[in-house]
């Protein structure tokens, strides 16, 4: 059978297999030499832009996508007009392509055209609506950890959690997290002992925050850039090793003021991004890990 033949079967079939989901279907011809697969794909209105076979692998706690060297972000991806994301040959959700500067943000999973990421990563962000803490993330059906998992690309990344927080003392706040690696890879994780609170916070925003007023409350630390700022150090830099669980504690000593009564704490567990090159991901300890991962955590302040 002809390649162009088979290629129109393949979209035949396709149609036919999904007459459910036409309000969510692009309409696209596939192309001969990045077909769609049963594995993790990106589509475009004009064909497949991304097939598991141009995936290393997907951390699924950043939602980062690890691309093989035959594959760039910027060039391959940038531009191609990708708008739905596959798994196991059904489409799983809509996809927005997104610059900063764009004054309109859909709510949903989106690619910002502009990385934090080099060119050997794809972050696949989601947007939420202001008042839908507890939306579902798209991000996590089912079906595509199955369809990673099929081809050994999923990998679970870190974990973390807020299991406290406190104040002794006006002015003074204490955030106790839990960081977890529930993932095969010894990972690498920025530690705020080995960097300061100073540097670590240019790295993240912090804690803040919110009662039910909606009055948010957060930290006054004189945040310290690296030298130069898209640098990073080695040093600042604890090995979580595949299983374990480690216990950190930020203490903040210049903490706004803030009334006794029930909050919300936020918090954003940072990663390096792209001041980190392929080459240089693995280190002796473990598997540098890139992203964030944002926590929130109920409680009633005294």
């Amino acid at each position: 059978m002809k390649p162009l033949t088979i290629c129109k079967a393949l979209v035949l079939l396709l149609l036919l297999s999904c007459e459910q989901k036409q309000d969510l279907e692009p309409e696209f011809l596939l192309s001969c030499d990045k077909e769609l697969t049963d594995g993790f794909c990106l589509v475009s209105d004009h064909g497949v832009i991304l097939n598991h076979h141009q995936i290393d692998y997907y951390d699924y706690s950043a939602h980062l996508v690890y691309l093989k060297d035959e594959i760039s972000f910027t060039e391959d991806i940038v531009g191609s007009g990708v708008n739905a994301v596959y798994a196991g040959g059904d489409i799983i959700y809509r996809l927005a392509n997104m610059n900063a500067y764009d004054s309109y943000m859909p709510a949903g999973p989106l690619i910002w055209n502009q990385s934090f990421y080099n060119d050997y990563v794809m972050q696949i962000d989601l947007l939420r609506m202001l008042d839908a803490d507890n939306q579902d993330d798209p991000r996590e059906d089912p079906r595509i950890m199955e369809a990673l998992l099929k081809y050994d690309q999923f990998h679970e990344g870190l974990a973390c959690e807020i299991t406290g927080v406190s104040s002794s003392e006006t002015g003074h706040a204490l955030l106790e997290l839990e960081l977890k690696n529930e993932d095969s890879f010894d990972y690498l994780y920025l530690d705020p002992d080995k960097m300061s609170m100073a540097v670590f916070h240019y790295f993240t925003n912090g804690l803040f925050l919110r009662n039910s007023s909606d009055n948010y409350f957060t930290h006054e630390i004189e945040i310290r850039h690296p030298d130069p700022w898209d640098s990073w150090d080695p040093a600042w830099l604890s090995v979580i090793e595949s299983g374990e669980t480690v216990n950190l504690t930020l203490e903040y000593l210049e903490f706004e003021e803030f009334p006794p009564g029930n909050y919300t704490a936020y918090f954003r567990f940072p990663g390096l991004s792209g001041q980190v090159d392929k080459g240089e991901l693995i280190q002796a300890g473990g598997r540098i890990w890139l992203g964030d991962l944002d926590v929130s955590f109920s409680l009633t302040l005294d």
